[in-house]
């Protein structure tokens, strides 16, 4: 549990020094199953990246309604857990503007069924939303939704 903490600081310590922070001041903590931003290695052009390495920070289910400050090259990876075995599935995350966050075409970790992961970039200056819907057999569902403001 000790470890789970500090690396739930790090994350929250990392977005603020990183300008991917929720709009309003303090960072909340990441409630999510995610330990740390995921490195990875990839080419998107993005001027000052060393090695074309981009680090993905991670959204989950707890990060619904929370709005997010980034700049381009940053990316994050929704990582939407439905674990139970009632039938319900989140559908595919999606960017109401793919001009400001863009799909990021990487290989990601199959979730397990019921859930959903997908990669996402800062691509240009804006706001998008990144959304997704947890639907169920019964006809019932629950949207998830953030949004993405890119600054420069």
């Amino acid at each position: 549990m000790e470890s789970r903490l500090i690396a739930v600081t790090f994350i929250a310590f990392a977005m603020v020094a990183s300008g991917c922070a929720p709009r309003g001041g303090t960072t909340p903590a990441p409630t999510h199953s995610a330990a740390a931003a995921t490195r990875i290695t990839t080419a998107p052009h993005c001027p000052g990246q060393q090695d074309n390495e981009i680090d993905l920070w991670p959204l989950g289910v707890a990060d619904n309604g929370r709005t997010y400050t980034m700049v381009r090259c940053q990316a994050v990876d929704a990582l939407l857990l439905h674990t139970k075995a009632d039938g319900c599935r989140w559908t595919t995350v999606q960017s109401s503007d793919e001009a400001v966050v863009a799909i990021l075409p990487i290989p990601l970790p199959l979730p397990p069924g019921g859930s959903t992961n997908e990669a996402y970039i800062a691509a240009a200056p804006g706001h998008s939303t990144l959304s997704s819907s947890l639907v169920c057999p019964s006809g019932t569902s629950e949207r998830w939704a953030v949004t993405l403001d890119v600054l420069r």
